[in-house]
């Protein structure tokens, strides 16, 4: 991938080259993985694994999203992890109000200190050999509410469980957007229900969503695919 500075520089330089749009080719070509690329990101997702349980013992009642995320990502690095994927600019944390803006999509830490009541979402990101890992978890600080409990049954009932081989991304992201739309939290939820995930660069590919071209795509023996959903009310999570 080139930024559009770079682009225009090649341009200057080779006047007389053509140039074309390629990643389209490269998604393709990496979107299946091999069995030892799978073996990677086995290890990489056990060294997240890893992190989240270090975050999730320094995640206490006054202490800040930043000292809870560094707690997490000192044990990854010491596993093995070589940096945070670009995409969110590393890993995230949001407790209470920060995790509760309508359809946000990324939460960095800041110095916030976690308090009594509020939900905590932990969203860790390693990357071993180049492979990157996706782990997110959500914890409530003391009892649930009665309205954070409904949001947390709300988001256990609308897990992806229809995903195999053959099956359409329209058809796995319609299913959510079917039952999603019949809840209070449509309005605040992204419609984006997971991304590809695989070596530095292209992690993406393809995206869980109801949004052309991605509806007709179907899934492949051997893609490895990040699930993700995101559901919130502003207030919910205090």
């Amino acid at each position: 991938m080139i930024n559009h500075a770079e682009f225009t520089m090649l341009k200057e330089k080779l006047p007389d080259a053509t140039f074309v749009n390629a990643s389209n080719v490269m998604n393709e070509a990496v979107v299946v993985k091999e069995p030892a690329e799978i073996e990677k990101m086995r290890k990489d997702a056990s060294i997240a694994d890893e992190g989240m349980k270090a975050a999730l013992r320094a995640l206490k009642v006054g202490v800040t999203e930043a000292a809870v995320l560094g707690a997490g990502e000192k044990v990854m690095r010491e596993l093995g992890s070589m940096w945070n994927w670009p995409v969110t600019e590393g890993d995230e944390i949001a407790s209470g109000y920060r995790g509760g803006y309508s359809r946000c999509g990324y939460t960095p830490p800041s110095n916030k200190v976690v308090e009594e009541g509020e939900i905590v979402m932990i969203d860790l990101h390693s990357t071993y050999e180049l492979y990157y890992s996706d782990l997110a978890y959500n914890v409530v600080m003391g009892r649930a509410n009665s309205e954070q409990k409904k949001m947390i049954e709300t988001f256990v009932e609308l897990s992806l469980d229809n995903i195999s081989p053959g099956v359409t991304v329209g058809e796995v992201a319609q299913k959510v957007v079917d039952k999603l739309s019949k809840t209070e939290y449509a309005p605040h939820t992204p419609p984006v229900f997971g991304h590809g995930i695989g070596i530095v660069g292209h992690e993406w590919y393809p995206p869980i969503t109801i949004f052309e071209p991605w509806t007709s795509y179907k899934f492949k023996e051997g893609m490895v695919e990040e699930l993700y959903l995101q559901i919130n009310k502003p207030g919910v999570g205090r």
